[in-house]
């Protein structure tokens, strides 16, 4: 129910002081304390494949996590430390 300039004003107004990266960065940190899992850390008994795909998956996961929460997908990337190459493997 609120007007599209008005919003669209808002968020505006509120990118110039909020630092939502910041926010996105902790509110990750809470939800997820472990950190983003690597090929190092993956479970040993995975083949490559699946090890990429349990990869994928959990970025993903955590991706949706912020997206849904209304963050950008270029927020979502910078709070996990991402790179657009990094899901598109």
């Amino acid at each position: 129910g609120v007007a599209k300039d008005t919003a669209s004003q808002t968020l505006t107004e509120l990118s110039e002081t909020e630092d939502w990266l910041a926010t996105a960065t902790k509110l990750i940190q809470r939800k997820f304390p472990q950190p983003l899992p690597t090929f190092a850390t993956v479970d040993p008994s995975l083949g490559r494949n699946e090890a990429a795909k349990k990869l994928q998956q959990e970025k993903a996961r955590r991706i949706a996590f912020l997206t849904r929460r209304g963050f950008t997908l270029q927020q979502s990337l910078q709070a996990l430390h991402l790179s657009e190459s990094d899901i598109e493997e």
